[in-house]
């Protein structure tokens, strides 16, 4: 279930079920992304576009915005998607994609996806860097 946060024309999109929980965007502006306050995403703390950058180094896509200003940028851009297979990792999917689950669900994506390659995610067919805890190597 993706959350929203909304500050002027920004609107911040969080897709739990997508996070690999890398820490980038805490690391990088804490005091927007702070995973130990509710709720965890505060627009106020940052200029909006430190915000939007940050959001674009999210790995997984979790993370994503709609801004009105960019829209006319964005819908200008043609993308070609590339899967990268990561070191001992997930596979990545550039974005945007679509993914259809074994249940027949389509998932559309618009950012970048990661997808479990060793078979211990709780979030199939999403990374959620269990990997790491079972030395997946490959």
């Amino acid at each position: 279930m993706e959350k929203r946060y909304q500050r002027e024309d920004l609107e911040v999109i969080w897709k739990p079920e997508l996070c690999i929980h890398s820490g980038v965007c805490a690391r990088g502006l804490p005091k927007v992304f702070d995973p130990n306050r509710r709720p965890w995403i505060d627009l106020s703390h940052a200029e909006i576009e430190e915000i939007k950058s940050k959001i674009e180094e999210c790995p997984s896509g979790a993370l994503s915005y709609v801004s009105s200003s960019d829209a006319e940028e964005q819908n200008a851009t043609e993308s070609v998607n590339q899967v990268r297979v990561l070191k001992d990792g997930p596979l990545a999917i550039s974005g945007p994609c679509t993914i259809t689950t074994t249940e027949g669900e389509v998932l559309e994506l618009q950012k970048d996806a990661f997808l479990c390659r060793c078979g211990a995610s709780s979030k199939k067919p999403f990374c959620d860097g269990s990997h790491k805890k079972v030395d997946f190597i490959g």
